[in-house]
């Protein structure tokens, strides 16, 4: 059986590009690819793990963490004070890559985002 790339796991890895916002010991923070507004991010475990569920339980604090201490400073590079934080978890929930990642979307007045 053939193993599944996982393209965040292969971003980690080094092998694939992508604008890093911030690297640290568990966790990464990238820009997004397909970005709905300005400044949105994603928050993704280093440790391979397909939704919220599977996430290892000592590294659920600092998941929240690293959404703490990166949004304030996302919001400020990008001129913004407001943000919606999601997780798609799996197929029917719009999950488009299967390795959890929190979004954090930046709004802004009429930016048109919708969920």
């Amino acid at each position: 059986m053939k193993k599944e790339m996982c393209i965040f796991c292969e971003i980690i890895s080094g092998n694939v590009e992508a604008e890093k916002v911030y690297d640290g010991k568990n966790f990464i923070v990238m820009k997004d690819a397909n970005p709905q507004t300005t400044g949105h991010s994603l928050v993704i475990p280093k440790k391979h793990c397909k939704d919220f569920l599977c996430l290892d339980k000592k590294f659920y604090a600092e998941f929240l963490e690293t959404v703490k201490f990166i949004t304030p400073r996302i919001l400020e590079q990008v001129g913004a004070t407001d943000f919606n934080l999601l997780v798609n978890d799996g197929k029917h929930a719009g999950q488009a890559v299967n390795h959890l990642h929190m979004h954090i979307i930046p709004r802004f007045e009429g930016d048109g985002f919708k969920f």
